[in-house]
């Protein structure tokens, strides 16, 4: 089979890549895009993997930049499609997944969000996935119980941090760290613009 997998964070790239070596294994085609975002780019390099960014330049925090841009990387995405043909598109975003189904791809979306917090997305886009995947704590607003939603009892950083994927370095955060104290991150996020809440978590 051949997957088109996509990814718009560097979170993806961890969330995903034991999944792509899996079905790369198994003698499956894969194809990953991405769109600029931090160091994804560079982690996809040392990993030796080969992706195309659909979305190099950043778009602006307007209606208009950020419409440009969806419609921009769907653009990019059936141009790929096209010529790739998948059998299955899948990402964290759905926004693929109108074109997917005129182009007769199947589309899998896996999300830790409550869906709740994104009405456009979960009435415009969501429709269009074949399934989604979350975790059971999260809600999947009018999608909860429903057959294309599958729920699983884990959260996604479980896919690259569980025992036997990952061993904690300690000499990595030797002199960040303090021995025999509680020490922690703190990690701040913009989840701000002059878009409307609602109209920014649909694009």
């Amino acid at each position: 089979m051949r997957y088109l997998f996509y990814l718009a964070h560097p979170a993806h790239f961890h969330l995903f890549k034991y999944t792509i070596s899996g079905l790369k294994a198994r003698g499956h085609e894969i194809k990953i895009t991405i769109k600029s975002k931090d160091v994804l780019p560079k982690l996809l390099e040392e990993s030796g993997l080969d992706f195309t960014n659909i979305a190099s330049v950043d778009r602006k925090d307007s209606r208009i930049g950020i419409l440009q841009g969806f419609l921009s990387r769907n653009y990019n995405h059936f141009k790929l499609a096209r010529k790739f043909k998948p059998d299955m598109y899948i990402s964290t975003s759905a926004e693929f997944a109108p074109i997917a189904r005129l182009m007769g791809i199947k589309s899998v979306a896996v999300f830790e969000d409550d869906l709740q917090i994104f009405p456009l997305y979960s009435k415009i886009l969501v429709p269009f996935l074949n399934h989604q995947l979350c975790p059971e704590a999260c809600s999947a607003a009018q999608w909860d119980n429903h057959p294309k939603t599958i729920k699983y009892k884990a959260n996604q950083e479980l896919a690259y941090l569980r025992p036997g994927r990952f061993t904690p370095d300690r000499s990595k955060v030797s002199g960040i760290f303090e021995e025999g104290k509680l020490n922690f991150f703190i990690r701040f996020a913009k989840f701000s613009s002059d878009i409307p809440e609602k109209e920014a978590a649909f694009w």
